[in-house]
């Protein structure tokens, strides 16, 4: 298949759901938003009659399956619509693309149904019918990995249940499994995975993931099942029960959005200005901004219109990534020519007052109204940008915001007397402290507190893993730390803390020489259940995967070579999807070598190279931050694969 064909299965694969437009009717795409799908399936069942081009014919019935499988649900019509493509006789030169996605498709509807072998069986079909190196292939091949890593990973976390069980770590498993209903990439069944995430919620509906779990809901609601009307009610359970989490700021601006894009601005500026008002550290503040201004616009409010504008192009468009435009709809622009297009639609400036809005900023940090202060300084930057003062204020935007979260966060503490809130509030606090504000005296203080109020809560048991990471990073004392860490393994013996905690006090065991108390460490990592993360190009990192490297590592320093040798044998045999496959690898190049073995030395180098080069950037940097010690310091692919080279070449 040509590179235009593989993009055109790509688009059809990303952008068919709001695509609707390429029927044969300008009604359709009216009649789908306004949630009439019924009129929409009877008018595309009509366009098939009397339609004798392949292309035509088999475009309408893609669409018909994309309204069953994404609106209606009907996922049984979904497959009987796809197979309509697949029966089409030869005679019609039915599109190869559309052929395979029309397979694709169908598995997915299988996996919708909870029927996992007719969809591998499907996804296999595809596999069948194309070589290796064919994208169609390699997606389908994908699905049938996924699922079936999905049904062992499934598997391994209703073990953890029935053995830890109401314990942090089953609820931990119980979240995990609903993510794997969730994710089309998984087992792709969101009806399944919103049963999952509200049985959680309604057995524990205040730990560390509650939150989450309820936003989750929403998300799919919105995002894969397409109902609006659910999606507000799941996201305004979140801010009524969660109202200080970061998942309420976000539940509240897809609210927003909800009422924006159904013409209801006034509305929607309700629940903008809320989160301005009670979360003014939301990572999409630039969103908000944005969208309010536009909202203002439509109900004819222009001095408030031209206000937010100039909020957003002054303050929040400077400091924006441009992969986060997606979230104000401009995918793909650049800075330069979104400030040129608003600020075409401003027609006039604000008075210029800056030096008394910089005197106020300062006089109302001092008496510590930062929720204040931040508005001013927002101001002051949007409408004079260009005065020494807006300079200023720039340079002190950054921690106004922050301790005007932290100051709303000890407001809400104040109104409420429950003791896990309380010590949640705290935590949150200090984190705020301690990764945006870089002030680790503050967030011990507050990571304390949070013990303090909720001893053996989970919210205790972050802030002493948080507590012994600031100690042992940032403040180096690491005696301090050890029984910070050892308290934390105490107080907590069965949550994800412990586990993490043990790798860490491998880690400061392993900077102290002492080899044999880091080696007990990283055992005790290793026995715990598996934590998994998804990386980019298929591979997984987890705390054990770590801890088991780095004990071949010891064993390596210490120059117990034959153990090292094991270790990494046993590591490359037991985690081929590891980020550290090829610096097992080169270690264990260095043993044989060592060990004058030059000719599986070279096998390992081979290994190696073949890693780096093929696979992604991942290997390599895991090799500069595993290897330095053999001499490997930079991170570029092809720099690094030339250095494994020149000293497989040495051997040679």
């Amino acid at each position: 298949m040509c590179v235009l064909q593989i993009r055109q299965l790509v688009i059809l694969l990303l952008l068919l759901v709001p695509s609707i437009l390429h029927a044969e009717t300008t009604d359709l795409n009216m009649l789908i938003r306004s949630g009439n799908y019924e009129q929409a399936i009877d008018n595309l069942q009509k366009l098939t009659r009397g339609v004798n081009d392949a292309n035509r014919l088999s475009g309408i019935y893609h669409q018909l399956g994309e309204i069953y499988y994404q609106y209606t649900h009907n996922y049984s019509e979904a497959v009987a619509v796809y197979d309509q493509i697949l029966q089409l006789p030869p005679s019609k030169k039915v599109p190869t693309e559309d052929l395979y996605l029309a397979i694709l498709k169908k598995g997915d509807a299988y996996c919708r149904m909870n029927l996992y072998d007719k969809a591998i069986e499907s996804y296999q079909h595809l596999v069948n019918l194309t070589n290796p190196e064919h994208f169609a292939h390699q997606t389908g091949r994908q699905k049938i990995n996924n699922i079936q890593n999905a049904t062992k990973e499934l598997n391994e976390l209703q073990l953890i249940i029935a053995t830890y069980p109401n314990t942090p770590m089953a609820v931990e498993a119980k979240f995990q499994i609903s993510e794997l209903y969730r994710q089309q990439s998984q087992l792709n069944q969101p009806h399944k995975a919103i049963a999952l995430y509200e049985a959680l919620l309604n057995q524990h509906p205040s730990t560390r993931i509650s939150a989450e779990a309820q936003w989750r809901v929403g998300r799919i609601y919105q995002k894969s099942l397409n109902q609006p009307i659910p999606t507000i009610d799941a996201y305004q359970k979140v801010d009524n029960q969660y109202p200080t989490s970061n998942f309420a700021a976000d539940a509240l601006f897809q609210i927003g959005l909800i009422h924006k894009h159904n013409n209801q601005s006034k509305l929607a500026i309700k629940y903008f200005d809320r989160i301005i008002d009670k979360h003014p550290n939301f990572w999409k503040m630039y969103a908000v901004y944005y969208w309010m201004a536009l909202c203002y616009e439509e109900i004819k409010n222009v001095r408030y219109a031209i206000n937010n504008l100039e909020i957003f192009v002054n303050v929040y468009l400077p400091i924006t990534n441009p992969a986060y435009f997606g979230e104000i709809g401009r995918y793909h622009q650049t800075k330069t020519k979104i400030k040129s297009e608003l600020q075409s639609k401003i027609t006039e400036l604000r008075s210029r007052l800056h030096e008394t809005e910089w005197q106020n900023v300062q006089d109302l940090s001092q008496a510590k109204d930062y929720i204040s202060a931040l508005q001013i300084a927002k101001q002051l930057i949007a409408n004079h940008p260009d005065q020494k003062t807006a300079g200023f204020a720039i340079e002190q935007l950054e921690p106004i915001k922050f301790h005007a979260a932290i100051q709303n966060l000890r407001n809400h503490a104040l109104q409420t007397k429950d003791s896990e809130q309380i010590a949640k509030i705290n935590l949150q606090i200090a984190k705020i402290y301690e990764r945006n504000l870089q002030d680790y005296t503050h967030a011990l203080a507050s990571y304390e507190q949070a013990i303090k109020e909720s001893i053996g809560s989970d919210w205790a048991a972050e802030a002493r893993y948080r507590s012994a990471l600031i100690l042992t990073f940032h403040k180096k004392e690491h005696t301090k730390a050890i029984k910070v860490y050892k308290d934390l393994i105490n107080f907590h013996p069965s949550s994800w803390q412990t586990m993490m905690a043990n790798f860490q006090l491998g880690e400061i065991y392993r900077s102290l020489d002492k080899s044999d108390q880091a080696l007990k460490a990283y055992q005790t990592t290793i026995a715990f259940p598996e934590r998994v993360q998804y990386l980019a190009d298929g591979y997984t990192d987890s705390f054990a995967d770590r801890a088991h490297f780095r004990i071949g590592r010891v064993h390596h320093q210490d120059r117990r070579f034959g153990q090292a040798q094991t270790t990494f044998k046993e590591f490359i045999k037991s985690r081929p999807n590891s980020p550290r496959l090829a610096a097992a690898y080169t270690y264990l190049a260095f043993i044989l070598q060592e060990q004058r073995n030059y000719d599986d030395a070279i096998q390992a180098y081979d290994q190696a190279i073949q890693l780096v080069k093929n696979d992604s950037s991942i290997q390599a940097e895991m090799i500069v931050n595993e290897a330095k010690e053999l001499g490997f310091h930079h991170k570029d692919v092809e720099t690094l694969t030339q250095q494994l080279i020149n000293r497989r070449k040495r051997i040679q």
